[in-house]
């Protein structure tokens, strides 16, 4: 759900002063259906493992592999069409993804649900091509018997999960920030701590950039051709995601519908709300907390997030052009004119 941050011209010229002292190491390639950039800041001179590149190809596989509903024989799909009422194991990992996505359904009433699959499917923004009708409120409900994340009881320890009703889990909401999580606790194991790991727009961060600075990330300007920057801000631990409405939609009959769907009301939302950043302190939280706000749209994801201090920043529709609006924990994160 993750809109793609304008991050690496930002990255690299905030680098260029202290080239001396610090080096910045990149590693590129595709993973989870989009693009990873990952990039390691070393004391110059320093080096990395000859062959990090093929243990980070192998550490987003292992989540991949769990994780995924474009394989068939993947542990979500496994898990999916398991039989329901009873303990289902599961790894350490998607339990981690699963009790994480619960917390955010519970945070946030609903409007965050791992199980709308279905109903996203119903209104035409899966993988099936979608037809010229809309729906009927008796199609809706019927799929919403099927939807919701109260069907869902996880435990850690040890690890497994039932389901009371034969949900359909879908984690693309919260997966791809995991993934960049994931990556970037392998490195900071391997000795590595100053890294930034980008999984189609969902950032893992932590320590500096190779000015010795927290990591420069500028938040998108919503638009159709992903250019143009809205804001500035530096962060130097957790993670980072944004989230908006402004590209996936169609039309029928003068209304726009959406891919961001409502589990709480069946159908796609109806919002000034374009997108929504979170800062946090992991990608996967951002992830769906973005997510969730979206859904909520503005005055109600406003609201939690000042609530539970968290760092928000939002872009909403108005007559007179684009508004923006953010909580007072993310204009902590916020860079001056000067630091710009």
């Amino acid at each position: 759900m993750s809109s793609l941050l304008c991050l690496w011209t930002l990255l690299f010229l905030s680098g260029c002063g202290q080239r001396d002292s610090l080096e910045a190491v990149a590693f590129a390639g595709s993973t989870m259906g989009t693009t990873y950039n990952v990039t390691v800041v070393v004391p110059a001179g320093g080096s990395v493992p000859e062959n990090l590149d093929q243990q980070i190809e192998g550490w987003l596989a292992d989540v991949n592999q769990s994780m995924s509903t474009y394989i068939d024989d993947s542990e979500l799909m496994e898990l999916n069409r398991a039989p329901t009422d009873q303990w289902l194991p599961v790894s350490g990992m998607l339990a981690e993804v699963l009790v994480e996505a619960q917390r955010i359904s519970e945070l946030s009433d609903g409007a965050f649900d791992i199980t709308v699959g279905p109903l996203v499917d119903l209104w035409g923004f899966g993988p099936v091509a979608r037809g010229d009708e809309i729906p009927s409120q008796d199609a809706v409900q019927e799929v919403q018997s099927r939807v919701g994340f109260q069907h869902l009881t996880i435990q850690s320890e040890p690890p497994a999960v039932r389901k009371d009703v034969a949900v359909r889990m879908d984690l693309s909401a919260i997966a791809k920030g995991f993934g960049a999580d994931y990556v970037g606790r392998q490195l900071a194991g391997l000795g590595l701590v100053n890294y930034l790991v980008e999984i189609g727009g969902d950032l893992a961060v932590n320590g500096y950039n190779y000015k010795g600075s927290p990591w420069r990330i500028g938040v998108e300007k919503p638009s159709f051709n992903r250019q143009g920057v809205q804001e500035r801000v530096a962060v130097s631990s957790g993670g980072m995601a944004t989230s908006g409405d402004y590209r996936n939609f169609y039309e029928r009959d003068g209304q726009i519908y959406t891919h961001i769907v409502d589990p709480r009301l069946g159908r796609p939302m109806k919002t000034t709300l374009m997108s929504v950043t979170v800062i946090a302190e992991s990608a996967a939280r951002a992830d769906g907390l973005a997510t969730a706000m979206t859904v909520m749209g503005a005055d109600e994801a406003l609201a939690m997030a000042e609530r539970e201090s968290i760092a928000a920043y939002f872009i909403v529709r108005a007559e007179s052009g684009l508004i923006v609006r953010q909580t007072s924990a993310f204009s902590e994160y916020v860079l001056s004119d000067a630091g710009r």
